[in-house]
């Protein structure tokens, strides 16, 4: 995963997000924005262990696949993303850096790696869907 300040480097280096917001703008952003309603939160956290950001989620996975049209050749692979705070669902593996991560499975196009569908390693959602 790239870093914010590698991410908003400059148009020399590849990276685009520092022409559609300044770095400073999207960090207060990133820390007053919500895609949860705090009152329903508990009750759906029971059914599901991703419920601050599910809708949030399934929305983007959804289209991911409307977007690109993978050529035959399909690799499925994990990804995982280093995390730092409390997540029902993350896994220790004490010989990485960032201990604690989120194992995310990827079906990514073997030519572009563009993800074209996505799945967490959250137990309910491997249980029951998709």
């Amino acid at each position: 995963m790239v870093s914010r300040p590698k991410a908003f480097g400059t148009l020399k280096q590849g990276a685009i997000f520092c022409e559609i917001m300044p770095l400073k703008n999207f960090k207060i952003l990133s820390r007053v924005l919500r895609f949860d309603d705090r009152q329903t939160r508990n009750q759906r956290r029971q059914k599901n262990k991703l419920a601050p950001i599910r809708e949030v989620w399934d929305k983007w996975v959804d289209r991911l696949s409307y977007s690109y049209n993978p050529i035959p050749n399909v690799t499925v692979d994990e990804h995982l993303v280093g995390l730092r705070g409390l997540c029902p669902f993350q896994q220790y593996i004490p010989s990485k850096p960032a201990r604690y991560r989120i194992k995310i499975w990827a079906d990514c196009d073997a030519v572009s790696s563009y993800a074209w569908n996505m799945q967490n390693n959250n137990p309910e959602k491997i249980k029951g869907s998709k």
